[in-house]
């Protein structure tokens, strides 16, 4: 059994999956500040590649 699938199973609810909102980890705000500001600085990227970039689906 995988290890993602464990407590699914146990639950009896096999498609449960668990994520983590890595934006709600303060340890992580340094690197997530360091991204957004490559990101903005990126003038050769599209407004939806920068959106893919920082995690969000792209819009167009």
């Amino acid at each position: 059994m995988s290890r993602y699938t464990w407590l699914g199973a146990h639950l009896g609810e096999p498609s449960l999956t668990l994520s983590i909102d890595l934006d709600a980890v303060e340890g992580l705000s340094a690197e997530r500040e360091a991204l957004w500001s490559r990101v903005a600085a990126a003038d050769f990227l599209t407004r939806g590649e920068k959106r893919e970039a920082v995690g969000y689906g792209r819009d167009d």
